[in-house]
């Protein structure tokens, strides 16, 4: 119901239901939020970011959905998505504090503690101090829906997909972005091993192939063979506390215009916090001037005096490297997780990551 509590500012009308009683020729204007408004999620997380923003809460830059407040045992966590919410804090004191706030100014159902987040199940273990999150059931209702019966044999993940010869069905025409579009939820959910793979087969969503629907089959059989993988999160203070792992892939896709891709992963002791496998494109690029000046120093590399302002901008993470504030190390193919986000790995290299 947290929708109907948005204002609105732009002026909206609606035809009165059957049975109301209008004067011919009127309609009503909405002022609250109305399920059916394309604008209502976005009035609504406004409405929030505005009631959290006064009670003190700092909305994070690199995540919007997370807004933090205080230090120490006062220090709390609130996630939002859509009408769903989090809150996580060092002690319950400070959770119900918070709760009876929001309560103040919305009518909200109290979940108590969490076990399930947006279709995620959450296994906390307090002894061994460790967290498991985890689409066990979210990959069987996926394989249930669209994995071919026949199929399930092969358990090695997507290596690559031929060249485009023949032209799928209208059914699996119509399957293929249904299928890609749960992977590409589970892969930014738990499921990271995933990733790479489920990023080809999104670049062939408006005209899939015949052999497009068999790599996303491929996947499936995959999932079949590996549906109980999950993150889990512990408490580990001897590793470092940030770590950083990435990896490039040179125009490896022969079906993408030689298209390159790039993957990173990063840690927080030893925990994976974020990962991301993206396309780049290396075409080249026309840029047009009116400045001849500028145009005279970019195709001169001998007037590098001039080039300052750039060199400190572009330089910045030499900088922090020198300064100590960044270490970069080598790390052999072999060990660096990142390989998975940017080509087909063996089964091996899955199984160690």
């Amino acid at each position: 119901m947290a929708y109907l509590n948005s204002t609105l500012k732009h002026v909206i009308y609606m035809k009165p239901p059957e049975g109301a009683k209008v004067p011919k020729g009127k309609a009503y204007r909405v002022v609250k939020g109305l399920y059916g408004l394309k604008q209502l999620g976005q009035k609504w997380n406004m409405e929030f970011d505005k009631f959290l923003r006064r009670s003190n809460f700092h909305r994070l830059n690199c995540a919007p959905c997370i807004y933090t407040r205080g230090k120490g045992d006062n220090f709390a966590i609130v996630v939002i998505y859509v009408d769903d919410m989090l809150i996580i804090a060092p002690n319950l004191e400070t959770v119900r504090h918070i709760k009876e706030e929001i309560g103040q100014r919305w009518r909200m159902e109290d979940g108590s503690n969490v076990s399930h987040f947006l279709g995620i199940k959450i296994t906390r273990n307090r002894e061994a101090k460790t967290m498991d999150l985890e689409q066990t059931s979210y990959v069987k209702q996926l394989l249930d829906e669209h994995l071919d019966k026949c199929r399930r044999k092969s358990c090695v993940l997507l290596q690559d997909i031929p060249v485009p010869e023949t032209a799928a069905s209208i059914a699996e025409r119509k399957e293929y972005p249904q299928i890609v579009g749960k992977l590409l939820w589970l892969s930014n959910g738990t499921r990271p091993d995933i990733s790479q793979a489920v990023g080809v087969l999104a670049r062939y969503m408006a005209q899939p192939s015949r052999e497009h629907y068999n790599a996303a089959q491929k996947v499936l059989q995959y999932l079949d063979h590996t549906r109980d993988i999950h993150l889990q999160y512990g408490s580990n203070k001897q590793q470092d506390f940030l770590m950083a792992h990435s990896d490039a892939n040179w125009a490896s896709d022969a079906t993408a215009q030689r298209r390159s891709s790039s993957g990173s992963a990063v840690f927080v002791c030893a925990n994976l916090v974020a990962w991301k496998t993206v396309g780049i494109d290396i075409g080249i690029p026309t840029i047009f001037s009116d400045n001849t000046g500028t145009i005279q120093v970019s195709k001169d590399p001998a007037q590098h005096w001039k080039l300052k302002h750039i060199d400190t901008k572009y330089h910045f993470i030499r900088d922090n490297v020198q300064d100590g504030k960044v270490r970069i190390k080598y790390i052999n193919t072999v060990d660096n997780l990142a390989d998975l986000f940017t080509k087909p790995v063996g089964k091996d290299v899955l199984q160690r990551a």
